[in-house]
């Protein structure tokens, strides 16, 4: 407890947070969520939300980095449909995942797992999948926060590429065209525009970048 009684946030988890606001870019963002999230359990992958389908773009503890890209995740059915659906956190059991997933990846000893939604507008642009593989370590409150700061971050991160870019387009038209009005730019960048899945449409760059 703090000085006041009330509870004080881990300086583990403090620093997992600045890690991920230290990003400056989308990849290094979601490398720095799952990099902070290995500390919270044993085996995560994160899935790219693209046109409904979701598919693997990084993973930490199911082999290398790269064991779970372009997995084809099935969000039909539980917890990945509730997490999606509903944008809320779905804890569940290693038998009620995607089989095809379990086959190639196994699951923990416990059996307990976590999905979690990583929301921008409104809307799911990524899944987390997280377990305790063999040593049982899976903190699903704290994955929470750092799923949510990293939403937070990716948002703010967007907004300041759009203005950055807003700025520019103003110095040019302010030398091509003095006194010429500048279109402000008031759409929200989809941060993994980028990335199409096998299933839906593939696109020359693999990794979710604006």
């Amino acid at each position: 407890a703090g000085p006041g009684g009330g509870a004080t946030v881990p300086s583990g988890l403090v620093q997992a947070m600045a890690s991920i606001h230290a990003g400056t870019t989308q990849k290094e963002i979601l490398r720095s969520l799952l990099d902070a999230s290995a500390g919270y359990a044993a085996r995560v992958a994160l899935f790219v939300v693209k046109a409904g389908a979701a598919t693997g773009w990084q993973g930490r503890g199911l082999g290398n980095d790269d064991a779970v890209k372009d997995f084809p995740l099935d969000t039909s059915s539980g917890p990945v449909a509730h997490a999606y659906q509903n944008r809320v956190a779905a804890p569940a059991n290693i038998a009620e995942m995607d089989r095809r997933f379990v086959k190639q990846f196994g699951g923990p000893d416990n059996e307990q797992i976590l999905v979690l939604p990583l929301v921008l507008k409104e809307k799911v642009a990524a899944l987390l999948y997280a377990d305790g593989g063999s040593s049982a370590l899976l903190d699903a409150a704290s994955l929470e926060v750092l799923v949510m700061s990293a939403s937070t971050w990716l948002e703010v991160a967007s907004l300041r590429k759009q203005a950055q870019a807003h700025r520019e387009a103003g110095e040019v038209a302010a030398v091509e065209r003095p006194g010429a009005p500048v279109q402000t730019v008031t759409s929200f960048p989809d941060p993994f525009a980028g990335h199409a899945p096998k299933h839906v449409a593939r696109s020359p760059e693999p990794e979710p970048v604006a």
